[in-house]
């Protein structure tokens, strides 16, 4: 019987389950590529925005880690655009090309809850995707620019 109440308790818990071990987080993209490295960027419900890239051992280009607090404003945009190109139901189309990386969405905001994985091409290639990706893009390159 306690084996039977501790799987339920188990699988009640598994569809609520935080990004990166963050409860408060809406956003998470992330991006592993075994030439260049990894990126990782967190958005948390109250804007605070966080970027990390770590390097493949040997690349030229130094880690960095930046945070910024985005505005409501900002989540608001983001949401709206998410929402309208239908983020959750995106796809993937095709085969990935050697070496490309595939990065992973998560997102958990009012009305949205998913998490879609495209080829990095079809960010920019599929009409759907390229305005999430654009948006996300200019979102983490405000970070970055923080930091500098």
């Amino acid at each position: 019987m306690r084996n039977a109440l501790l799987l339920v308790a188990l699988g009640a818990c598994a569809g609520s389950q935080p990004l990166l071990g963050r409860p408060s987080a809406i956003l998470e993209w992330h991006v592993s590529q075994a030439l260049w490295g990894e990126e990782t960027f967190v958005i948390e419900a109250d804007g605070e925005a966080t970027y990390r890239y770590v390097p493949v051992n040997g690349r030229d280009r130094p880690s960095e880690d930046a945070s910024l607090l985005l505005s409501q404003s900002d989540l608001d945009q983001l949401r709206a655009v998410l929402a309208k190109s239908d983020v959750c139901s995106l796809r993937t189309g095709r085969d990935g090309i050697p070496d490309e990386g595939m990065p992973s969405l998560r997102v958990r905001m009012a009305g949205l809850s998913c998490t879609v994985e495209l080829w990095d091409g079809e960010w920019d290639d599929n009409p759907r995707a390229r305005p999430c990706g654009q948006t996300i893009r200019t979102l983490r390159e405000r970070v970055r620019a923080a930091e500098r």
